[in-house]
């Protein structure tokens, strides 16, 4: 099932260092409604900004795994019940195990 209602893209954080300029971290956006919120990958970077990501994901050779991993995790945010949740923090604390679902009503 599709949900219309949460959404979730990746971008990578402006962050570098002066030994690897083009390595920088993957962060995840959650919109729900109105409510926007970005979070970090744990784990997760990108060693070639240039050459391996593109439009909110990765590309090129060796990059498959970290790409199947960023669609496993974008296919369970979005297959959450929206009724669950009032914002996107909860999402984002749900998904990363901080918080239980909160269930009231719509």
């Amino acid at each position: 099932m599709i949900n219309k209602l949460i959404k979730v893209d990746f971008y990578l954080k402006g962050q570098t260092s002066a030994k690897n300029p083009k390595r920088k971290p993957v962060y995840a956006r959650v919109s729900y409604k109105s409510d926007r919120l970005g979070f970090a990958i744990k784990g997760m970077v990108c060693e070639d900004c240039d050459k391996d990501w593109s439009r909110g994901g990765f590309i090129g050779r060796g990059t498959e795994a970290k790409q199947s991993e960023l669609f496993r995790i974008q296919k369970e945010i979005e297959s959450y019940d929206s009724s669950h949740f009032q914002s996107a923090i909860q999402i984002k604390n749900y998904y990363l195990h901080e918080t239980e679902v909160i269930n009231h009503p719509s």
